[in-house]
């Protein structure tokens, strides 16, 4: 089920149409402004879905960098910096 966009040759609108399938959008379309036939059928975008696994493998690496050197001055007051997690005694 497409949503097609089409631009009206008589009043130079830009619309969108959605057709159940293939064939009816082929049939053409008429403005949904002015009402005239014949619009023509225009590029447009589209989406391209990503996992959150995919955007955070493309997160850009200068970007890591700035995250990290803006958390620096908190990573003292963090509580769980403070904690001694070494659980294995003193050998001595």
């Amino acid at each position: 089920m497409p949503i097609y966009e089409y631009t009206c040759a008589a009043c130079d609108t830009r619309f969108s149409r959605f057709f159940r399938s293939q064939h009816a959008a082929s049939s053409g379309s008429a403005c949904s402004h002015c009402g005239a036939e014949g619009a023509k059928r225009a590029i447009s975008a589209f989406l391209v879905h990503q996992t959150l696994k995919t955007q955070i493998d493309n997160i850009d690496p200068a970007f890591e960098k700035q995250i990290d050197a803006a958390m620096q001055p908190h990573l003292a007051s963090d509580p769980l910096n403070r904690i001694d997690l070494s659980f294995g005694g003193s050998k001595g």
